[in-house]
């Protein structure tokens, strides 16, 4: 007999943790309406505020962030 084994991922959506098979993302929210928006002219884009979400979202979930900088 197989047995099988199913995980139950969580997601932050708008400020609570919801089952990830619940998360629903709205129409109109910007991510699905514009899409990735990656490196302009080899620079990232709003890098310093994805940092920033970054190191606060590793604090909610108590680990800790290592960045490697692979400028030579």
């Amino acid at each position: 007999m197989e047995k099988k084994i199913c995980f139950l991922l969580w997601v932050w959506i708008n400020g609570e943790f919801v089952p990830s098979n619940e998360a629903k993302v709205s129409a109109s929210d910007r991510g699905c309406l514009y899409g990735y928006q990656g490196p302009q002219n080899g620079a990232g884009v709003k890098l310093a505020e994805h940092g920033e979400r970054l190191y606060q979202s590793a604090g909610v979930i108590m680990t800790d962030v290592v960045f490697v900088s692979r400028r030579r």
